[in-house]
């Protein structure tokens, strides 16, 4: 099974960046790695727009996606306070 991963640009209101990860621990962990990069600079200057959503999963032996759509964590609740 996998985890149909994107996300979604508040500001522009759209969905982006859609793609499918085995576990949906594995996407948090890139997402807050992207929001506390200062290279990525719309993640990290706006965290405050961006959250990572699943919106459902494949079978990967069917083809068949479930829609379950959730948010899976908000780009402001994944920044770090920087000492």
């Amino acid at each position: 099974m996998l985890h149909i991963i994107a996300l979604k640009d508040n500001a522009t209101e759209s969905f982006q960046n859609l793609h499918a990860v085995r576990a949906p621990g594995q996407a948090t962990r890139d997402f807050a790695d992207a929001v506390n990069d200062p290279q990525n600079k719309q993640l990290h200057q706006h965290p405050e727009d961006f959250e990572l959503w699943s919106l459902g999963e494949l079978n990967e032996e069917t083809g068949e996606i479930k829609n379950e759509p959730r948010r899976l964590m908000r780009g402001i609740d994944a920044k770090r306070v920087s000492n």
